[in-house]
């Protein structure tokens, strides 16, 4: 029992409220048109790219797509297929 205000502090400050940063916002398919890939920042834009492509976890099929997904998926394979034949293949 005389636990019991040590374990509601905890429990309190566990269930607080975690600022994670700022809300992630995707890019729209204008921008992801405008996006300039540059091999000096590889590493970077293609974090970026994978994050927006686990984002979106669009179906493998392109069938299984709308038309909208289906262009903006294939703008966003097309950038990060970039860098291996523009840059090389180091990572």
């Amino acid at each position: 029992m005389k636990y019991l205000p040590a374990v509601l502090v905890l429990l309190l400050a566990a269930c607080g409220k975690v600022d994670n940063g700022p809300p992630y916002h995707p890019l729209t398919y204008e921008e992801l048109v405008q996006y300039q890939p540059s091999c000096s920042k590889r590493a970077d834009q293609l974090r970026e790219l994978r994050l927006l492509q686990n984002y979106w976890g669009f179906k493998a099929d392109p069938d299984e797509l709308n038309d909208d997904d289906r262009e903006y998926n294939a703008r966003l394979k097309n950038l990060i297929w970039w860098y291996p034949y523009n840059c090389g293949e180091q990572e």
